[in-house]
């Protein structure tokens, strides 16, 4: 026997690892959240999200900047709807994590650089340069897109039946649904902001 092996280890409340599922939980919906949102805003306002990538000064002509504005926030609907929906769970989020690490990745050289590009992340929803803060706030949901890919890569699983599956990525698209419509009317109220100047 060793020095220690009358020592147990005792956790100040039961049921540990269900504790930490419920935390990958709460992440995975915010990260989920934060994709869907961000998406359905930038879709409806594709020519801000445009000109932002096009201030960013990104390599290619105006019709690949066009298709790229387009295929992001594509890209995220799609991902937030299968990761909160569970499906391909691990592969999904490994992937949701790359997508969060690039764009933390572009929004630290526009705030490193001093860019003057406004920040359309979530788009007419936000409208302010890349700040110290929206790279804090990038970081974090990094550290937490890590967490979620980390256990699911671990073999652990979340079990819903194909009903939950569909009632929660339909409650996750009317959040979207409700972003597009305040995105959408953020941005007539600018243009015709922006036109009462002219």
């Amino acid at each position: 026997m060793g020095p220690f092996s009358g020592i147990r280890v005792i956790l100040p409340f039961d049921g540990f690892s269900e504790l930490i599922a419920l935390i990958v939980y709460a992440l995975r919906a915010l990260l989920a959240a934060v994709l869907v949102v961000s998406s359905t805003a930038k879709l409806v306002d594709l020519p801000g999200f445009e000109r932002t990538l096009r201030q960013l000064r990104l390599p290619g002509t105006m019709g690949v900047t066009r298709r790229l504005a387009v295929a992001v926030p594509c890209l995220e609907l799609i991902l937030g709807e299968l990761s909160i929906s569970g499906v391909a769970q691990q592969y999904v989020a490994v992937a949701v994590l790359i997508v969060f690490v690039g764009f933390t990745l572009v929004t630290a050289a526009a705030f490193m650089t001093g860019s003057d590009a406004q920040c359309r992340c979530f788009g007419a929803l936000t409208g302010s340069q890349f700040t110290k803060g929206g790279l804090v706030r990038g970081l974090s949901l990094t550290a937490g897109a890590a967490v979620v890919s980390i256990w699911f890569s671990a073999g652990n699983r979340v079990a819903w039946s194909p009903l939950e599956s569909v009632l929660v990525a339909a409650g996750f698209l009317v959040l979207g649904a409700a972003a597009a419509q305040a995105s959408y009317t953020i941005a007539r109220i600018h243009d015709s902001a922006t036109a009462g100047y002219r």
